[in-house]
């Protein structure tokens, strides 16, 4: 989460922890998207979860038809523009 590729800062990251600290981090992010009045305090934070959340989905279900070396291209391909941006 803490990369290119969540976006997500240590602030960002530390809020989702102290969401419910007892549980998965996975469950924790399902759980704040289903959360009105936590959506309406982090608005921000509560879009880069969505996306990443969204982005989580969109590799398990490439990653259930295709073979991990298929899934390490497809990443690849997601992140070559984003490092380019950057360099």
């Amino acid at each position: 989460m803490y990369s290119i590729i969540g976006g997500f800062s240590l602030d960002d990251i530390t809020k989702i922890r102290m969401y419910d600290s007892s549980k998965y981090v996975y469950d924790t992010l399902y759980e704040i998207l289903e959360d009105e009045e936590f959506r309406t305090k982090e608005e921000k934070l509560v879009r880069k979860i969505s996306n990443f959340v969204k982005l989580l989905e969109e590799y398990s279900k490439y990653a259930k038809i295709y073979s991990i070396s298929d899934l390490l291209i497809k990443i690849i391909h997601f992140l070559s523009p984003i490092y380019e941006s950057i360099s």
